[in-house]
């Protein structure tokens, strides 16, 4: 089922000024606020390809696969660092200045690094200054409850140096 209004699903590859090419999914309102969803690892865009058509149709979802995945550019270096660099590429060539962030396992900690190396870039749930990531379920997105995972706070928030809220 799709969302009433929303427009269906388009493939596209992008090209960073890096020379890194990365295939992603794009629905929704174009001029809409920007969520960008990020897979776990050995996954891709498809990762998210059941909820994108459930969202709500006035924001712009983006599903996109990371380095190394599916058709994406296969680099030497697959360190958090370069990932979240992408993710700026990326930005940087749809012309989005900031965004909200969706992660799944990997992607989760790509957006935890896109937000301590951007923080200007990446929009928060207001309370925390941090992206919103999704639980690590195994079924990618599939309960859309948006926060950073308890699982990934424990690790990765102090290993970033952002600070854990209440």
């Amino acid at each position: 089922p799709t969302a009433p209004g929303r427009t269906a699903t388009t493939i596209r590859m992008a090209r960073l000024a890096s020379g890194i090419r990365l295939p992603y999914a794009e629905s929704g309102d174009s001029r809409g606020a920007p969520v960008i969803m990020l897979h776990g690892v050995t996954d891709s865009w498809r990762s998210f390809e059941r909820v994108m058509p459930l969202l709500p149709r006035g924001i712009r979802a983006i599903a996109l696969t990371q380095r190394g995945h599916a058709g994406a550019s296969r680099p030497s270096s697959y360190r958090a660092h370069d990932f979240a660099a992408d993710l700026a590429g990326f930005m940087d060539a749809l012309g989005i200045m900031s965004a909200v962030l969706v992660g799944h396992s990997m992607g989760s900690m790509n957006a935890l690094r896109f937000a301590a190396d951007h923080p200007r870039r990446h929009r928060s749930d207001g309370s925390k200054d941090r992206p919103l990531c999704a639980p690590d379920t195994g079924h990618g997105c599939d309960a859309l409850r948006w926060r950073v995972a308890p699982h990934a706070q424990d690790r990765a928030l102090p290993a970033l140096g952002l600070l854990q809220g209440p």
